[in-house]
């Protein structure tokens, strides 16, 4: 956890040693000016904090991360796999997040992110040819294939090498907390094929990895498993530290994790 004079938050020694030109972080939620519930590096506007709180909490996070998080773009995220391109035409008509659950971009100085509280953040990075994604990745998300239609996306339109690109798991709901029934296991079950590694079973029920089925993802799309990190930990866990839907009873901000390439 990188601790400033205002804000915690946590990055990849994997991205950062692989270009110098790749600025990234998955913030914490603290150092901002929320109140209540979204105490206190909110960045999510949509169950209530107050519009200002939200710009001021950008305005903190961008001096705190030496980058224009006052620019960041983002995605009305839906849980689904499409993926938003962000390149000078789309950024120019860009004045509402649409419905995506990912972004990829090659546009330097422009900050992409996702917002969580459980859910799996992803950002990819391709040190050769310069461009980014984030990903948002939900269990529904997960189930169709949203890292894989990012990758995809990168290798299509910027002709990104999937052997190339370096990832970072950030923290979300683990699999000692993330509690499933057996519809979701069924919805797996139908995406994935096999299982057996993604669920565990207790005296309580069922448990999900996400990280371990988004890795098997990425893994199984062309990223070399060495070029990923998962060591994120878990937001239920540390409800001092992050955001947790489940946790916090569905009443609470989103952390911000965002990366740009320069």
């Amino acid at each position: 956890m990188l601790v400033s004079s205002m804000i915690q938050y946590t990055v990849s020694a994997l991205l950062n040693a692989s270009s110098d030109r790749v600025r990234h972080g998955f913030l914490s939620r603290h150092g901002g000016v929320s109140v209540g519930p979204f105490k206190s590096l909110n960045f999510d506007g949509r169950d209530g904090d107050l519009p200002g709180n939200i710009k001021r909490n950008k305005a903190i996070a961008a001096i705190a991360c030496n980058c224009p998080i006052e620019k960041i773009v983002t995605v009305n995220q839906v849980h689904g796999d499409t993926v938003l391109c962000l390149d000078e035409k789309t950024l120019a008509w860009y004045d509402s997040p649409v419905d995506a659950d990912a972004i990829i971009t090659a546009l330097p100085d422009i900050p992409i992110g996702v917002l969580t509280a459980d859910c799996v953040p992803i950002l990819i990075y391709d040190p050769v040819k310069n461009v980014a994604a984030a990903v948002h990745a939900g269990w529904k998300g997960t189930v169709k294939g949203v890292v894989v239609a990012a990758v995809k996306a990168m290798s299509g339109r910027f002709d990104s090498s999937p052997a190339d690109l370096r990832a970072a798991i950030g923290p979300h709901i683990r699999e000692c907390c993330l509690r499933v029934g057996d519809d979701v296991r069924e919805a797996f079950a139908a995406s994935f094929g096999e299982i057996d590694n993604l669920f565990h079973i207790d005296a309580v029920g069922l448990r999900l990895d996400l990280r371990a089925a988004n890795l098997r993802q990425m893994v199984g799309v062309g990223l070399d498993v060495n070029h990923i990190t998962t060591d994120a930990p878990c937001t239920a866990c540390h409800t001092d530290r992050f955001y947790s839907y489940r946790k916090e009873g569905g009443k609470t901000g989103r952390q911000l994790s965002f990366i740009m390439v320069r």
